[in-house]
């Protein structure tokens, strides 16, 4: 499929990413020619994959509301993704993406990075920091999903008089000129966070996000905002974790008057149990887009190797088509003194590259 100059000049509807609609694209095109490894080799392979999603999701928008596509279900931290995607028990800045009440487990001051790629093509990254005010705890923080140098092509009509030059554009879809690149153009979806974290009484802990979300693509954007809600309640032996994700009903990343996503409500309860020699249990439920999805997780920590954390994680989780599914992941993390890295590892439905590697990075002070 080619964007022409007769497709790009038709309103263009704004769209959400998510790593399962660029798999759609790959599996039409494995189902229209066969073994895709060998297209590949071809240029703009990978920016063809993303012009077909682009189309496919283009088409939802078009003949009905969708919801927008939360960037940060894919994990906000390898440890997250390493525990099954259980949101509520970080120790650091980047519970400002999971339940801001989280928060109270930050000391004075905390950073937290986290980066990775999604089918060669997709940068995921998350920067989040955080300090100690006299009443409370305050974080800031970003998350983007981008697409960089995604082309524009043109196709032109034949002119004998003038074979090498540029004629007029060429909509007719059954000619077999060949299309050109005419311009370059990126994709940036991104989410800013400032969220507030009080503790209250001995037992509870209370955290609220303003969230902003923007969309961008070629010379479309959007722009919705909204508010997460978070409370834990804690106790010597575990702790449980009540997340709302989008608490206003009914918001929108609108991008026309008449082109908008609502943003979805999530409910996410989870809950850590500690257990004997260095064990702790996460079992979760979610419910998102009128499904229950459960989770749980396991870490261990050795009582004579206290600075290593081994990380099992099994989940469910809905695809961009509303499909359910499972994943299992697996990872390590280390603790020096005030620097954690954690690692994971999870397979995916991607056939090209069904590995897929984290790594996260944060320093508590």
């Amino acid at each position: 499929m080619i964007l022409s100059r007769n497709t790009q000049s038709n309103q263009f509807s704004p769209f959400s990413f998510s790593f399962a609609k660029p798999r759609q694209a790959r599996n039409c095109l494995s189902s229209a020619f066969g073994n895709i490894e060998i297209y590949q080799k071809f240029p703009f392979f990978d920016s063809l994959i993303m012009i077909i999603f682009m189309i496919m999701t283009t088409s939802t928008i078009v003949f009905g509301v969708t919801d927008y596509s939360l960037i940060y279900d894919i994990g906000t931290s390898a440890r997250q993704i390493a525990l099954g995607n259980v949101v509520g028990f970080s120790e650091s800045s980047d519970s400002i993406f999971e339940n801001p009440a989280g928060l109270y487990r930050v000391n004075q001051f905390s950073m937290s990075v986290f980066s990775t790629k999604v089918m060669g093509e997709v940068h995921y990254t998350l920067m989040a920091i955080s300090s100690k005010l006299p009443i409370g705890r305050i974080g800031f923080g970003v998350m983007q999903a981008t697409v960089d140098t995604i082309p524009k092509t043109i196709r032109y009509k034949y002119d004998p008089n003038n074979p090498d030059g540029v004629g007029l554009p060429d909509n007719d879809p059954t000619t077999s000129t060949h299309p050109q690149v005419e311009n370059w153009f990126d994709y940036k979806n991104s989410i800013y966070k400032i969220a507030y974290q009080v503790s209250l009484g001995n037992r509870f802990e209370l955290g609220t996000t303003y969230v902003y979300y923007r969309n961008e693509y070629y010379s479309i954007s959007g722009t919705g905002q909204n508010f997460d809600m978070g409370i834990i309640y804690t106790h010597p032996i575990y702790e449980t974790s009540l997340l709302v994700r989008n608490v206003l009903p009914n918001q929108e990343v609108r991008y026309t008057p008449t082109a908008y996503e609502l943003l979805p409500t999530q409910y996410i309860l989870s809950m850590k149990r500690s257990v004997k020699r260095g064990w702790d249990i996460f079992p979760q439920i979610k419910y998102q887009q009128n499904e229950w999805l459960a989770s749980i997780g396991t870490k261990y920590t050795p009582n004579f190797l206290p600075f290593i954390h081994f990380v099992v994680g099994y989940k469910s989780f809905l695809t961009a088509t509303q499909t359910r599914k499972t994943n299992a992941s697996i990872g390590i993390g280390l603790t020096l003194a005030t620097i954690s890295i954690y690692y994971a590892y999870e397979r995916s439905d991607y056939i090209l590259d069904d590995h897929k590697n984290y790594i996260s990075l944060t320093a508590n002070f």
